[in-house]
């Protein structure tokens, strides 16, 4: 049975446990009925999304959806609730996880935007109402209804026009000397994202996992100069560079006399210098290979810290390209913007091919839970992007390489910065503009592509390597966001005019 909202803000019950308070918003709330162990057929949740919360430890505690939605103007002096973006917001109180869980909230509005929501701290002894007795949880929910009709059905929830909330719970970890001992998700990347160099050929280019380099591979890439891809955050090679056509895969093969692989890694947990350092571990001993790398993303401080702190190492580089890498950080990267750069992964994934979504949600919803329980430890990886950290600036602040007094036998080439960077503004998908929206907030007057900083690619940031001459930078009015380049003419005409070959 449905429940009536109160637009005055009046607590109202949906069922025997939930209480939700609704200042400015009318419509009616129920809860769904269970369809199956974990998961509701009512709401026709995603594969994607069903195999990811199970993969992750994750159980549905209740899924409640308001239909007919509609903001309605509030008296003047009105006290209304907004959540941390300012957004104006609705009170929604729930039963707790029980001991040993944490919990938190997942709220899809009716186009289908994300937004993960923490727990706030509820205190007896103070004026917040507490409407049940024993272990309860109070979320601050946004309450905007979008007046843009949805372009489509695809969603983490099929069935959009409608606000769907998922309370979900997860066990806690147990704690060493007080603090989390194991961290979710370094022990969710050592699982599912190990380092791996793999083939990059036609054929499995966009296939998870390819097959791993032996012995004879090495030989190969050692008889001529090579090309490297170097995925970015939350990714791996098939799901960053799988757009990239087929029969440009087997140009650049051609190019480069089939020495084409690519470069799998952690990218939450652990730093790009440990990445690099993984990766010239794994090249046999006394073997120099001459690449070209491709990087997206993070991907792009994996490369820099391989060129410009590994200059001696096995890899030489002569041509990197940059695509959508935060080269001076990004403030999704910042703690206090940490929650909107989840949200617009979370989001934006709703609109991709299943190719690697499944990953991707998993990775988010490990980081999720290390946040709901309240520390970012662990996520060096992430980190490692945000604009008012340790490690960017050290990469940006560090000196030009010195020359050695005596030159080795074979000096490594300079290498060539080029870049890629996109000004994301939405066409035509509701779901994009709102994202759109919410993503500004944080970037504040900066243009962006979602993720990333535009000017941030390419522009100068204290490095004697910045600013990169003669940027690709996609025009807002292209629509492109930080996952979208590849599948372009024009950003893969530039890959071959910026990548001779051997």
């Amino acid at each position: 049975m449905s429940t009536t909202l109160d637009p005055d803000g009046r607590p109202v019950f949906v069922g025997a446990d939930v209480v939700l308070e609704t200042p400015g918003l009318t419509g009616e709330a129920e809860i769904l009925d269970t369809a199956g162990p974990g998961m509701r057929a009512a709401e026709n949740t995603t594969p994607a999304l069903e195999a990811a919360i199970r993969s992750t430890g994750l159980f549905e505690q209740l899924t409640l959806v308001i239909d007919g939605a509609d903001e309605v103007p509030q008296p003047a002096g009105t006290l209304l609730r907004s959540n941390a973006r300012g957004e104006a917001a609705l009170i929604a109180e729930v039963p707790g996880p029980g001991d040993g869980f944490h919990q938190m909230l997942l709220h899809v509005d009716e186009e289908g935007v994300a937004t993960w929501c923490f727990p706030e701290p509820v205190d007896a002894a103070a004026a917040e109402i507490v409407h049940r007795s024993g272990d309860r949880r109070r979320y601050v929910v946004p309450k905007h209804v979008p007046r843009r009709p949805s372009t489509g059905t695809r969603g983490l929830f099929g069935y959009l026009g409608r606000k769907i909330l998922k309370v979900v719970a997860f066990k806690a970890l147990e704690l060493v000397g007080g603090v989390v001992g194991e961290f979710f998700v370094s022990r969710w990347e050592q699982a599912k994202r190990g380092y791996a160099l793999r083939s990059f050929t036609p054929d499995d280019y966009a296939t998870e996992g390819g097959t791993p380099l032996g012995g004879a591979d090495w030989r190969a890439l050692a008889g001529g100069r090579a090309l490297l891809f170097v995925h970015g955050t939350f990714s791996r090679a098939h799901s960053a560079f799988g757009q990239l056509p087929r029969d440009d895969v087997v140009e650049l093969h051609q190019r480069y006399g089939g020495r084409v692989f690519a470069f799998d890694h952690p990218t939450a947990s652990h730093t790009p210098d440990e990445n690099v350092r993984h990766l010239l571990a794994a090249v046999p001993a006394g073997m120099q290979l001459d690449v070209d790398i491709v990087c997206h993303s993070r991907g792009g401080l994996v490369s820099r810290d391989l060129v410009e702190r590994h200059a001696d190492g096995a890899l030489r580089v002569g041509n990197l390209v940059h695509v959508a890498v935060p080269n001076a950080g990004t403030p999704l990267a910042d703690p206090k913007h940490m929650g909107t750069f989840l949200d617009t992964y979370t989001s934006m994934l709703s609109l991709l091919p299943d190719n690697g979504v499944t990953d991707v949600l998993e990775i988010v919803i490990s980081v999720l839970k290390q946040v709901a329980v309240g520390t970012l430890a662990g996520l060096d990886g992430l980190q490692s992007m945000n604009p008012g950290g340790t490690w960017i600036a050290a990469l940006n602040g560090a000196p030009a390489p010195t020359p050695a007094a005596a030159p080795p036998p074979a000096p490594a080439p300079a290498t060539t910065y080029r870049a890629m960077a996109a000004e994301y503004e939405p066409t035509d998908s509701a779901l994009m503009h709102v994202a759109d929206r919410v993503v500004d907030a944080a970037f504040e007057s900066m243009r962006n592509d979602l993720v990333v900083p535009t000017d941030g690619v390419h522009s100068a940031n204290g490095s004697p390597r910045f600013p990169i001459d003669g940027p690709l930078v996609l025009p807002g009015s292209e629509g492109v966001w930080h996952s979208g380049f590849f599948g372009r003419d024009d950003v893969v005409a530039r890959l071959h005019e910026w990548l001779p070959g051997a």
